[in-house]
Order: C-alpha cells, then structure tokens, then sequence
C-alpha cells in the first residue's frame, strides 16, 4: 500500500508511548488533516530518511516487499501503542548503530535549526554564553508569564511552566534572561530553542568533570576550585576569601562560559540573591517531586549541585544538540535526558524486540567487589548508582579512577560491562542494573599485565578453573582472588574459589596481556 501526503512544511514529528494489552502498532498522523495510518509494528522491516535536494523523507519497508513515502515537513505525530513486549527501535547513522527502548522515550521530533545564538565551545560541548530569553515553547505556545507572586504559586500549583524578570524588572531580563519554573523547563512543548537542549544533570557533570581534568581552569592548582572560571568578570558582588569569585573580578571566566548571578524566584514568588548567587535548572527530575539545578555563589569557589522543588524561578543555560547546523532528530527522554542525531547522517530506523534483564546484586556495608552480566540501559555511574546514591560512598576501577557521589566526582564516566568495581556503602543495598544479557562466549575481554579487575560475564555459577582455562593454559595468570580473600592459585593447585559467581567481580594477576573469553551460558 502507498499513500502519498501533501501538507504545509512544518518540520514537527513527535511520537508518545502509551500501552495497551494488545501487540504494539505505529500510527502516522498528518498535520494536513485530520488522517492517521496504522501500521503493526510486526509488519514494518525498516524505516528508512531519505534525503532528495535538501526535502526529507521517511520511507516505510514493509516485510511484503511493498514500501510508502512521507515527506517529513507533512507529518505531524508519530505514536507507539505498545503491548506487552519492550520493543526497541534502532537507529543507524555513520558508522554506529543506537538502540532506544520505545517505553523510554517521551517523544521524536525532527528539527530544522535557524536560531542563531552566540555559544562558547568547552571540551566537547557547545554552550550559550547567555541565559534563556524566550517566552514562547519550540512549538510557538506561550509560556505563562507570572508576575504577582499569586500568579507564580498558581503557577507551581497547578504544574504549569512559568517564566518571570527577576524583580519582575524587564531591565534585569536584559542582563540576566527570564527565570523559569521546571515545569517550563520539562515542558514537552520544548523550552530550549531548535537545535538546543537543556542541559541534564549529566552534561553539567560532563562540563565540571572537564574543567576539574584541565588546570588552566583550577585555582590554586587545586581542581575541586573551578568556580572562577565559570563566572563572568562583571555583577558579582565582591568577597575577600581566596579563590572564590568574588575575590578578584578580573581573574574570573577562563573558560568564557560568562555566568551571572541571576539569582531565584522563591516558592512563594519572593526574589533572592541578585549578584550574589546564579542558579541553573537541569533537565533532571530527582526523586519524589524535586529536580536537580547547578549554582554558583560569589563567596564560593566551586559549581555546586542540589535537587529542589520544582516551582522555584532559576535560569536556564542551553547546549548545542549533536549537529545544531544541520536538521536534527531529537529524542526525548522521560528522565529528562534528550539526544540529538543530525538526520543528514541517518541511513535507517528500524525495529527490534529485546529481552531486558534486571540483576540484582547484594552490597554489604563496607567493600564490595562487583561486576554484572547486563549492559546497563544509562551507562553513567549516575544512573546505575541513583537508588542506592546515599549509601554509596566511593566505587573504583581498575585503572584508580573514581565515582564519589557525595562529592559530584565521577572520573569513571560509563559502566564498563567487561570491569569489576570496588564499590564502599555505608550500609547494605541491593543494586538493581537493568538492560540487555551480554553474550559472554563473544565477548573478548582484553587484560593486561599485572592486576586486573575482571567481570563474570556469564549468569550462572561456573568453576573458576573452567571459567578461566584458557590463562591458565597459556600459563598466564598467576593468582585469582574474590572480595572474600579467597584465592585460585593454579601453580600450586589451590582452589579456594571453587564456583565464580555472577555479580561478583575477581582481581587477577597475569605475567603478560592476554584475551578472555567466557564459554557460553
């Protein structure tokens, strides 16, 4: 079957995830009319951007070997109505493949960049030098302007975006931008203009870990000390103490990120902190009903980080998606994460259902040595740590790399499936890592010489003899120990290990490199 649709251009397609009982369909809508077409997702092989003088279009192959186009300015909504199984759908671009889990996503939208902002490039991300001005969502809407502080608690109460000036002063707007509730931020709508993105708690963390890795950006020679050069040379209130930023204007925005203390609008629609304090939303919601911000104090030296209600008024500080200059593909998330792939590099969409696994993994106060057989959906040490962040003190890697939660250090990045981690609580917990089974017979895991922290890749118990036959065949590893203290000595024949078991990590010694590979499950 083909259908072919004509509308106005409006570069707009989004899709929502519901559920019912039934098998999952995809539902084209278009913005010309009121028709929509329903397709099982069973059904479709792939579907496929195709790019003709600069007009996109989505094909759709069918596995009847028949195919219908759509150019993309005429759809208006793409839906999933899922059933009972977690679908994925991937996404080839260059020369990588990406797989999303359809009941993670808020939406797609496919964007066509204009807006022209001047940023500031840190590391690998491109920033907005300057607060957010905006009063109207990326799809035209107005964002409720509260200005009684009635009407900002109205606002909060009924979970519904609002900006304000600070002061409701529109001469400090046009110093320090709006501020916006989280609600505005987290509208589905869009705050951040085409081609940006809020920025998650994670790209702040990407952003601090940077400046903490490159010392022109330290004061003091300490890296914990990079406040200064974050903050703007101007506004700031002055303040003595050594490294902070208010001591000494002029020292301040190495990095030309060129903040300025906005300061807040409180619940209850009062203002604070003007040229004391800058606040910043994240697009992370935390538990219960808060979100996280990022903030910055003139008698402080360090960016600092919290969650907080919701219906505070911060500023809000834009990053530059994957490929702003080209039209994008936009995927959001609905823990506030969003994604975004230059369409001109996309080659297919396609569907795939997959098994996702949990593996709970018993922590005992005190040292724990930990691995798991499942690729985590949110690799960040973050997002695998965030149920048990309290009672988590300190995880290490092989390599002495840390994740200090209490501090916002996170030197590890991502969770590498084929590593054991040394991970201290404070109190017993059970980890919880979900996400797809590796297959451990074709997973190499390369060691090198000396110590290793080696993940058990299979999810049922083997004998560390067998597991680990090929290094000893090779005679390459000399000792094998558990978190227990127990040992595998196979010079001297000594066993105490017996069984290795999934969830637990094991430190190895080798005489050279060697490869690993586990026999199947």
């Amino acid at each position: 079957m083909k259908r072919v649709i004509t509308a106005l251009c409006i570069l707009f397609l989004s899709f929502v995830v519901t559920y019912s009982a039934s098998k999952t369909m995809i539902k084209f809508s278009t913005n010309a009319s009121n028709d929509t077409i329903v397709y099982d997702i069973n059904d479709i092989d792939k579907l496929e951007i195709k790019k003709f003088n600069n007009n996109y279009t989505m094909k759709v192959y069918y596995k009847i070997d028949s195919s219908a186009s759509y150019q993309i300015s005429a759809l208006d909504s793409l839906k999933f109505l899922t059933g009972n199984d977690l679908k994925y759908f991937n996404i080839y671009y260059s020369d990588l493949t990406k797989s999303y889990l359809v009941s993670d996503i808020d939406s797609i939208i496919f964007i066509q960049n204009q807006d022209n902002f001047e940023t500031v490039t840190i590391g690998n991300q491109v920033w907005m030098v300057k607060n957010l001005d905006l009063s109207h969502y990326r799809n035209g809407d107005t964002i409720r302007h509260a200005v009684s502080d009635a009407d900002w608690v109205d606002a909060g109460n009924k979970n519904e975006g609002a900006w304000c000036y600070y002061d409701n002063d529109p001469a400090n707007g046009a110093i320090y931008g709006k501020l916006y509730n989280w609600y505005a931020v987290n509208d589905s709508r869009g705050l951040a203009p085409s081609g940006y993105l809020i920025p998650s708690e994670v790209d702040w963390s990407t952003l601090h870990s940077y400046l903490r890795t490159n010392n022109q950006y330290w004061c003091n020679n300490n890296n914990h000390l990079i406040a200064k050069s974050l903050a703007a040379k101007e506004r700031w209130n002055t303040n003595n103490a050594t490294c902070c930023i208010g001591n000494n204007l002029n020292s301040n925005n190495s990095s030309g990120f060129s903040s300025l203390p906005g300061g807040l609008r409180e619940l209850n629609g009062g203002f604070n902190g003007l040229n004391s304090g800058g606040n910043w939303w994240t697009a992370s919601a935390s538990q219960g009903s808060g979100a996280y911000w990022r903030y910055l104090i003139n008698w402080s030296s360090i960016l600092d980080s919290w969650y907080t209600s919701r219906v505070k008024g911060f500023s809000v500080r834009c990053i530059v998606g994957s490929v702003s200059a080209n039209d994008s593909l936009m995927i959001y998330f609905k823990n506030g994460m969003v994604e975004s792939i230059s369409i001109q590099n996309i080659k297919i969409i396609d569907f795939e259902s997959i098994d996702i696994f949990e593996h709970n993994i018993t922590l005992n106060l005190g040292w724990n040595l930990i691995s798991t057989y499942v690729e985590p959906e949110f690799a960040a040490l973050e997002n695998v740590f965030s149920a048990i962040e309290g009672s988590t003190v300190i995880v290490k890697n092989n390599s002495g790399q840390i994740y200090y939660p209490e501090f916002d250090i996170n030197d590890i990045g991502n969770w590498d499936v084929k590593q054991g981690y040394q991970v201290y609580m404070s109190s017993a917990e059970t980890l919880t890592i979900s996400g797809e089974k590796v297959v451990p017979e074709t997973t190499e895991i390369t060691l090198t010489t000396g110590w290793n922290m080696l993940a058990y890749l299979r999810d049922n118990a083997m004998d560390i003899e067998i597991a680990l036959a090929s290094l000893v065949a090779d005679d390459k590893l000399v000792i094998a120990k558990d978190n227990m203290g127990n040992v595998f000595y196979p010079a001297f024949d000594i066993n105490m290990i017996g069984d290795m078991l999934p969830g637990q990590g094991y430190q190895i010694y080798l005489i050279s490199g060697a490869t690993l590979t586990y026999p199947e499950n």
